[in-house]
């Protein structure tokens, strides 16, 4: 099939309504007030590609900081990835399968061009 890439398939997952009703982006945007917050996933971010890519770990990618966090309680946003529920596993196998295979980026030249 078709590789998964960031521009096409991860970015839309981080603008998806999740788990609660909430997206990531509705707390990981630059304007948020909340403290400690590490990283933004906006378009105000010009490097959010390797902001995300910078928290994927190849070798052991379900250990990823991207996919370990939105999936468990410790989390600040509490759990967004469900896995309990249909959604959540789709979500968890995509990203896990982007990972898997190299994390690309894609076609987009603003986001995927070298910070």
């Amino acid at each position: 099939g078709n590789q998964l890439s960031f521009v096409d398939d991860i970015a839309p997952i981080i603008q998806t309504t999740l788990f609660n009703q909430r997206t990531c982006q509705s707390c990981h945007y630059s304007e948020s007030d909340i403290e400690g917050i590490p990283v933004y996933w906006d378009s105000g971010n010009e490097n959010v590609y390797w902001d995300l890519k910078a928290r994927v770990d190849f070798n052991e990618p379900d250990n990823s900081i991207f996919i370990r966090k939105p999936t468990r309680q410790q989390h600040g946003g509490g759990i967004r990835i469900d896995l309990t529920t249909a959604q959540g596993k789709q979500v968890y196998s995509t990203i896990m399968d982007w990972i898997i295979h190299g994390a690309p980026c894609g076609r987009d030249t603003d986001i995927c061009r070298l910070p």
